[in-house]
């Protein structure tokens, strides 16, 4: 009987360790989880901001108003605050314009970024000026496509995280686009002590966690292009009416504009004319 007694404790105190380091594990999948998932978010709003820097332009910090917003090469959100100091609540720190400009994120596939020292601040395709609407329509789709293959290739570089250790950027191939280099998400890549179970839930939950969210972006950013389309062709409709009708307006305003403004400035002064006499009111009737 005191066999059987001592087997168990010995038993029981050989499983204590078992359970600390299956608890610790579970603790790191899951710490691991969210950092992956965090490295997933601030991939997507950097492919995001991209790409509506590509239709509206990014121009010099310096020119911003408090409240803007920029995104640096890391997916970083940054405000402009009140002081004209630019502040990331993550990193909880504040960088001038200048600095702003280096490190707001610049597109390496576009002509700028080369010979530029600040390719991410750039006009727009929007701000082409001597053009139509429908001259842009082939830009404005093209950069859309481009902006649903980099959404495809962060989801599939977060995928491939597993099977791509040591290599920085990972090469994403995506079908009907060309291969893009994305900075490899070392945070969605499983720890040595991650058990296999975790390795698969850490899988899945990058998997499921990136597609959703991109699809989301994908499609508010399609639903926005008609909208955006409008706004700029009635702009520039109404800034060719615009210059139509100024000339015209400059053209009539001495011969026909000029003796209307003098007869309502006449007008103006008649209640100063004493009323006549058939039409005066008799104040003692």
């Amino acid at each position: 009987m005191k066999r059987l007694v001592f087997l168990l404790l010995g038993l029981l105190f050989l499983a204590l360790p078992l359970i600390a380091l299956s608890a610790s594990t579970t603790d790191d999948a899951t710490q691991s989880l969210e950092r992956c998932q965090a490295d997933i978010v601030r991939a997507l709003n950097r492919e995001r901001f991209l790409y509506e820097a590509v239709l509206f332009g990014v121009p010099q910090a310096s020119e911003e108003q408090g409240g803007a917003e920029r995104v640096d090469d890391e997916g970083n959100i940054w405000t402009k605050n009140a002081d004209g100091q630019w502040v990331n609540a993550a990193q909880k720190d504040q960088i001038d314009d200048s600095e702003m400009d280096e490190r707001t994120a610049a597109d390496p596939l576009s002509p700028a970024a080369d010979d530029s020292e600040t390719p991410g601040v750039h006009p727009g395709v929007l701000e082409t000026q001597q053009a139509t609407t429908s001259d842009l329509l082939p830009p404005i789709l093209q950069s859309f496509r481009a902006f649903q293959c980099r959404i495809a290739a962060v989801c599939k570089a977060a995928s491939q995280a597993f099977v791509a250790e040591g290599t920085d950027p990972i090469t994403v191939s995506v079908p009907g686009c060309i291969d893009q280099e994305i900075p490899s998400l070392t945070s969605c890549r499983p720890s040595p002590t991650t058990t296999f179970m975790d390795t698969i839930m850490l899988h899945a939950n990058a998997i499921t966690f990136c597609q959703p969210i991109g699809e989301a972006m994908v499609s508010y950013q399609q639903a926005q292009l008609p909208f955006i389309t409008h706004l700029d062709g009635a702009h520039r409709t109404l800034r060719q009416f615009a210059g139509y009708v100024e000339p015209l307006m400059s053209a009539a305003s001495f011969p026909f504009l000029t003796p209307i403004q003098e007869a309502a400035n006449f007008l103006k002064q008649w209640t100063r004319v004493p009323c006549f006499l058939p039409l005066c009111v008799n104040d003692e009737k």
